[in-house]
């Protein structure tokens, strides 16, 4: 039977010979597709004997003579010579079996050269060994055996261990005999198909003999099922790297399940591969599987089992967080091996923290290549930390502190403390941390601020590095006023030219945070002399408004301890020798004109001390005490008692400082006395006095 396309437009059939069956005229067409263009006619099958002649012919069968006869015209198309009868007559009598001598047809050149497809060789093995046609679903099964890996030797081998062919040879009075296929394809079918099958599912094409052969040896020699399927998923001809998710998502169903995947399961595993997880990930699970497993053990094969090599793989949420970041960050899909990266430093690092790596895409060079305004950089903090869009008040009111002159890690600090973000790392299963704030214009933010406000008089912002330098000087020996003096008297400004009227402006913005009003511009531009604009400077940093907007912004706006600053400026901006310095004052204590109570200020003290080099517990803590405070520090002179070696309690003075949150003793007199530390000492420390604090003195 040929079946054809409707819409043929030209079929070219090939006679190929003539065979004469029980006298009858039968035509066997060679199956062949011919297209013209767009048409395409298949043959599906070949004319031949119907099942009424063949079984008159098979009941003819009675003799060796017959069944030979009846090879050469089902399976060689040919009535035989006389002499190839007398051939075969002779090996049936030398003890040839029937199954001998069919495979002597089958496996002839003469019958392989034909080229027939699978359903045609099986029809013709039909006809020749059995006497009939097989019926459509027959045909199919082994034409679907062969598509499968096995060779027409199985479907041969079947086919003579049939009864129907051993009645045939009983019949002729032949020895049915056996046969067994010796290719390696033959020996297992459930292995062959196995292996056939990720052929067809993952490089969709039919796999050859040859191919077949290596993993089957690889699976004699240790080899498990997941180690062969990996080896096709990761090979080149697949193309992993080139599909889409749901593409090769459908392949793992079909060639490791044997079935499609719903539309559920595959956006299930596509979301996955979305987050950051590569194809080993997906891979890795369905090899797990106990469908997988079932799989294989239904093809008699070792499962074995497969774990990703790749960081991102083996923690999914980690790996969605670093993904999202990616893409929230830097608007791109991560690379390997940065994922890898970082989530290996988040799984495998104690310090590596969720604040830390936010921290550490919004510092990258790239995220910085993007030049992002300010109003920008906000809105993806409000992406990254509190996942949604900020609204336009919130955005410029972070705005507004960004220009203050604090880093992005200041701005980065107040979003990772918010509750959302804290939310944000417990869904994906990372410990938030904290930022610490190391740099001198985060740790002091009102002082950046005056730093960049007075950077007006430039009529331009200072950078990162500028601002940290000047809030340094005006936490230890700079004041405000001569912070605005500097300015108005450096290069820069003055390479301004700037003309009366601009400079009274400039330096009203620069140490008033305002414009001057009318009536002052009036009142120092319209008398008779020039202005005097060093005067003017003396008389604004001198200001009551002046000093009150420098405290407003924690600026020591002119020093009150000059005498402590000489002292500082000889023995180096340090704690530690400060200290020091006041250790080596020589003691003078217990004298009528020496008071030793809280009734007496610090600054007496301190002055008493700078000038004089001598004194006792009070004057060493305060000297310390001033000096500390001029290098930054929150220091305070406290006014107690400790006891005494004859008995009960005598005054005395040390200074406190808190650092980080704690609350420490530095005391001078107690390392003059003692000679033992009392440098950054506790209370109750082993080895150290018993304090009894009464009075905070400043």
């Amino acid at each position: 039977m040929i079946v054809l396309n409707k819409k043929i437009k030209k079929i070219t059939i090939i006679l190929s010979s003539f065979l004469l069956v029980n006298n009858m005229t039968s035509v066997v067409f060679a199956a062949e597709t011919i297209e013209d263009d767009k048409v395409k006619a298949e043959i599906i099958e070949d004319f031949g004997p119907d099942d009424h002649e063949l079984e008159i012919e098979n009941n003819g069968i009675k003799t060796a003579e017959d069944f030979i006869s009846s090879l050469y015209r089902r399976i060689l198309f040919r009535n035989p010579a006389e002499s190839e009868t007398e051939y075969w007559i002779y090996q049936i009598a030398s003890g040839k079996t029937g199954a001998e001598i069919a495979y002597g047809f089958a496996g002839s050149p003469e019958f392989q050269k034909n080229g027939m497809d699978y359903q045609a060789t099986v029809g013709k093995l039909y006809q020749g060994l059995l006497g009939r046609n097989g019926t459509m679903d027959e045909i199919r099964a082994w034409e679907k055996c062969l598509e499968n890996g096995c060779t027409w030797k199985y479907v041969f081998q079947q086919f003579v261990g049939s009864e129907e062919f051993m009645n045939i040879c009983k019949r002729a009075g032949i020895n049915p005999g056996s046969y067994h296929s010796n290719e390696k394809v033959d020996q297992n079918l459930s292995v062959t198909y196995f292996i056939s099958s990720l052929y067809q599912n993952f490089l969709g094409r039919k796999a050859g003999k040859s191919e077949i052969e290596y993993w089957i040896n690889q699976l004699e020699s240790g080899k498990n099922g997941a180690e062969v399927a990996y080896g096709f998923v990761a090979s080149p001809e697949f193309g992993v790297e080139e599909l889409s998710d749901r593409d090769y998502i459908s392949c793992l169903y079909t060639g490791l399940f044997g079935r499609g995947g719903s539309g559920a399961e595959i956006d299930g595993w596509a979301g996955y591969l979305e987050n950051g997880c590569t194809w080993k990930y997906v891979f890795q699970q369905f090899i797990g599987s106990q469908e997988y497993i079932g799989f294989c053990q239904k093809s008699g094969i070792e499962p074995g089992s497969y774990r990703s090599n790749e960081s991102a793989d083996q923690n999914p949420a980690v790996t969605a967080f670093v993904s999202r970041l990616y893409n929230l960050c830097l608007d791109r899909k991560p690379d390997i091996d940065g994922l890898n990266n970082w989530t290996n430093s988040l799984l495998n690092n104690s310090s590596m923290t969720a604040v830390k790596a936010a921290l550490g895409f919004i510092k990258s060079t790239e995220f910085e290549n993007k030049n992002l305004t300010a109003e920008e950089l906000i809105s993806t903090m409000y992406q990254v930390f509190l996942n949604r869009e900020g609204g336009d008040e919130e955005i410029q009111k972070w705005v507004s502190v960004a220009e203050k002159g604090v880093s992005e890690t200041y701005l980065i600090s107040g979003f990772a403390a918010s509750a959302e973000f804290t939310e944000i790392c417990s869904k994906y299963g990372i410990a938030r941390g904290d930022i610490e704030l190391t740099e001198a214009r985060d740790i002091n933010p009102l002082v950046s601020e005056f730093t960049v406000k007075s950077y007006r008089a430039y009529d331009r912002k200072p950078d990162g590095d500028e601002i940290n330098n000047i809030v340094i000087k005006l936490k230890k020996s700079l004041t405000g006023e001569n912070f605005i003096k500097e300015i108005f008297t450096s290069k820069e400004y003055i390479d301004r030219n700037r003309t009366d009227e601009e400079y009274v402006r400039d330096v009203f913005l620069a140490a008033y945070d305002r414009e001057p009003t009318e009536d002052e511009i009036i009142t120092l531009l319209t008398s008779d002399e020039e202005l005097n604009r060093t005067e003017l400077l003396d008389t604004v940093t001198n200001s009551e408004e002046f000093k009150e907007y420098c405290k407003k912004l924690n600026v020591n706006a002119n020093f009150p301890y000059p005498l402590a600053l000489e002292v500082l400026n000889t023995v180096g901006m340090d704690l530690y020798k400060a200290y020091k310095w006041s250790v080596s004052l020589v003691y003078y204590g217990h004298r009528p004109d020496m008071p030793q109570t809280s009734e007496t200020s610090m600054e007496w003290y301190a002055e008493y001390g700078f000038t004089n080099k001598k004194g006792n517990c009070y004057v060493m803590a305060a000297t310390f005490c001033e000096m500390a405070r001029l290098l930054g520090y929150d220091a305070h002179q406290i006014s107690g008692r400790i006891p005494l070696r004859t008995g009960g309690w005598g005054p005395h003075s040390w200074v406190e400082i808190t650092m980080d949150g704690e609350v420490y003793v530095f005391d001078p007199d107690f390392e003059y006395e003692t000679k033992r530390n009392g440098f950054k000492i506790t209370y109750k420390q082993s080895g150290t006095w018993w304090y009894l604090r009464d009075t905070v003195m400043s």
